[in-house]
């Protein structure tokens, strides 16, 4: 099944290779005006904030394993 496939291959890339995984970034975001520009896909400023927030500390985790 070719979207079954598809979905893991992140999940596949990031085992083989130990990185980790975030699995969706624009979760909180997608689909909330508030956190949007105008054209609905890319978030603004306040979205950009909300997704580093989630995703700095895992990235600091990672970072600190590799020292």
């Amino acid at each position: 099944n070719y979207a079954k496939d598809f979905d893991s291959l992140y999940a596949d890339l990031a085992k083989a290779n130990g990185a980790p995984l975030y699995p969706f970034m624009l979760e909180g975001v997608a689909g909330q005006a508030a956190y949007l520009l105008s054209d609905g896909l890319h978030p603004n400023a306040e979205g950009v904030e909300l997704i580093a927030r989630k995703i700095v500390p895992q990235l600091d985790e990672f970072v600190g394993a590799l020292r």
